[in-house]
C-alpha cells in the first residue's frame, strides 16, 4: 500500500503547492509561470526530486498519471530565475518494475534508449533546463 500511496501523495502535493491543478486555473496552461517569485536571479537554489520511475512500457508504470504534472513542473522550474541546479536523487529509471513474464534485456544501452524514446517529452524538458543554464545532477 505504501508503494502506491507515496507517488499519489507527491502528485497531490505538487498539484496544490505549485498550482498545477488545471481545474483551479480553468484549464489554462501554466508552463511559463515560475514556481515562485525570485527575489533576485542569483541561481543559488537547488531543487531535489526523486522516485520518478521512468520505464520502457507504460502499462507497467507506477507514475504514468504523474508524468504530465512532472513535465509541467520542469517547464515552470525552467522559468524560475533563481534555480541553478536540479538534483535527481534516485529511482529516476525503473528497470525492475516489470512482470516476470516480460522478456529480459541484456543490453543496458538499448534499455536507456528505449526509456528515452518512451519518455521523450520529459527528456526534452530536461534538455531545455540544461540549455537554460540549470545544472542537472
Amino acid at each position: 500500500m505504501k508503494k502506491f500511496l507515496v507517488p499519489l501523495m507527491v502528485a497531490v502535493i505538487a498539484l496544490q503547492a505549485f498550482g498545477l491543478d488545471q481545474s483551479a486555473t480553468g484549464g489554462s496552461p501554466l508552463s511559463s509561470t515560475p514556481l515562485w517569485a525570485a527575489a533576485e536571479a542569483k541561481k543559488d537554489k537547488m531543487v531535489l526530486v526523486s522516485d520518478i520511475h521512468l520505464g520502457i512500457v507504460d502499462k507497467y508504470s507506477e507514475n504514468l498519471k504523474n508524468r504530465a504534472v512532472f513535465i509541467e513542473f520542469l517547464r515552470r522550474l525552467e522559468n524560475t530565475a533563481d534555480v541553478g541546479e536540479l538534483v535527481i536523487a534516485g529511482d529516476f529509471l525503473d528497470e525492475w518494475y516489470l512482470p516476470l513474464t516480460y522478456p529480459p534485456y541484456s543490453d543496458s544501452g538499448e534499455f536507456y534508449r528505449q526509456v528515452v524514446k518512451n519518455n521523450q517529452p520529459l527528456f526534452d524538458e530536461l534538455n531545455a533546463l540544461i540549455a537554460k543554464g540549470i545544472k542537472l545532477s
